[in-house]
Formats: C-alpha cells, structure tokens, sequence
C-alpha cells in the first residue's frame, strides 16, 4: 500500500520514474521471489481526498485476493525492438495485405518517441511542447495484436516503410489508435508524413468518456486491461528504453480492445465517435489549424 511500501518491497529505492499510479494493480515478483506483489494507493491517500480511486483500489486489492487464492500466469507478451530491415518490412507488408483484404480486420496501435518524452513522460501529459518541426522524432512504435509490440528507430530504411503503412490505412480506411493522439500525429505530420486525421482514435479521451473522473494516464489505465505489469519506469534507464517502447505500443493495442469494448458496452461508442472524434476530426482540429 503507497509508494515506500512499493519501493522497499520491489528494491526500487533511487530508482527514477517510481510512481504509484503506474504500479497499482499490476502483478510483480518479490525480489526473493517468495511472493507475487500487487501494489495499489495507500489508504491515507484516499482519506485526504481521492475518494475517486476507491474502486481502483478495491479491485487491485480483489486481483491480489484472486492471485493469492488461483495463482497468477502471465499474458504471452513479445516486445520487437529494433528488427532487422526485412523483418520490418515484411511485418508491414503483411499489414497492408490485411488492409487491402478487409481493413476492419486491422486494428494498429501507434505511439511515437520525441526528446519531450525521453524522460518517461506519460502521453497525457504532453499536451503543448514549441518547435515541433525541429524536434526529431526518436522511435516509432507499433502493435497490431494483443500479444507483440514493436518499436522502430526513426531512420531510413525504416522511414519509407511507416509512410507505406500509413499510405494502406488512408487508402483502405483502416482504424488506428493512439495515446493522446496530437503528441504523436503532430509529429508525425511536421516530418512529412500523410495520416488522415479523421482514421485516428484517441484513446485517452475515450478512456475519459468512458470514466471521467479518473486520472488519464496510460501508465494508470493499462493495469485495468492487461496483466503486463509496469513499465513506464523503464523509460529513465537508456539500457531499457527500447523496451519501454514497444511496450507503449503494446499496452495501447490492449487499451484500444478493452476501452472499446467496454464503451460498446455501456452503449456509449457511438457517442463517443459522433460527438468527440468526428466533431474534433472534422471541425476542432480544421478550425485549429486555421
């Protein structure tokens, strides 16, 4: 319960980008290995006025009771880092082949890193940054399945094939989503790169819809969607950084199928993309731009 008791307990003392609402609910191993870990907020944190986060913490504390009682296996979760050429490029062709046969069958997840991420900075909050067209992009990051994330530098070869990409997802209307969607489609759109605006869901502000009051940071929504654990501390440790990459894609890929499901579920999908997506696709961003 809390940040000490997480830092004592999993020896992340002086470890950078420790917090606890991108460990809550997640399942870690003890550094004996004796116990299985689920950390969420200290009580007194819900006392002094996040009443918010009571049903976050009742269900971690639920998952650890499942956990102690059944055990806990692992989703199966492959992180590509850096793939050699032809295996990128034979991931992308496969992509534009499922695109070409039905575009609905395609669901891609895309993050994206810049030098104003580089220290760990949850998507959500970056919200406004200058000099765009002067700010490199680092990485490109990718998934297309529940299972595998993929993170790419931002170089040639590899450039001409994301372009490829996102030429099959204009031209079939493939669906992608994002994490904050502008931090990475502003990017994006500064080095040359054509994605319709309209074919780009954003996760974060669906997530929003869906539970309002709750914070919006990926870190804090994955735990909700997937057993993957932490990681955005991964992001202070260059020799993790890759990594922490394509584990963005990965646990957006796994947000995009749960928050989806679960606004279709409350009926509020449709809502959602009438009066956020298409309203700020078709009118907001134009009338920004202007």
């Amino acid at each position: 319960l809390g940040a000490t008791a997480l830092k004592t307990i999993l020896n992340l003392h002086g470890v950078p980008g420790i917090s606890i609402q991108n460990f809550h609910g997640t399942v870690q191993r003890s550094v004996d290995d004796r116990y299985w870990v689920v950390p969420t907020y200290h009580p007194s944190h819900l006392q002094r006025g996040a009443m918010n986060l009571l049903d976050v913490v009742t269900e971690d504390v639920k998952k650890a009771a499942r956990i102690s009682t059944h055990g806990f296996q692992r989703s199966r979760a492959v992180l590509v880092v850096d793939p050699e050429f032809s295996w990128f490029s034979q991931w992308v062709a496969g992509c534009v082949q499922r695109l070409s046969d039905h575009a609905q069958s395609l669901w891609l997840a895309l993050d994206t890193e810049f030098p104003e991420k580089a220290g760990g900075q949850d998507e959500s909050e970056v919200l406004s940054w200058g000099g765009i067209a002067q700010s490199p992009l680092l990485r490109v990051n990718l998934a297309c399945s529940t299972e595998e994330g993929l993170s790419v530098p931002y170089v040639e070869p590899y450039i001409k094939e994301l372009q490829r990409l996102f030429d099959a997802i204009n031209q079939h209307r493939g669906w992608v989503f994002a994490w904050n969607k502008y931090a990475d489609l502003d990017h994006l759109w500064a080095h040359g790169h054509q994605l319709h605006n309209d074919l780009v869901v954003d996760l974060m502000w669906a997530w929003h819809y869906l539970q309002s009051d709750l914070p919006r940071g990926l870190g804090f929504v994955a735990p909700l969607a997937s057993d993957f654990g932490a990681w955005k501390h991964w992001a202070a440790n260059p020799a993790k950084f890759g990594e922490y990459a394509a584990a963005d894609a990965l646990q957006t890929y796994r947000c995009a199928v749960w928050i989806v499901g679960e606004l279709q579920k409350a009926g509020q999908w449709d809502i959602f993309m009438r009066d956020w997506h298409e309203r700020d696709a078709l009118v907001l961003r134009p009338a920004h731009d202007l």
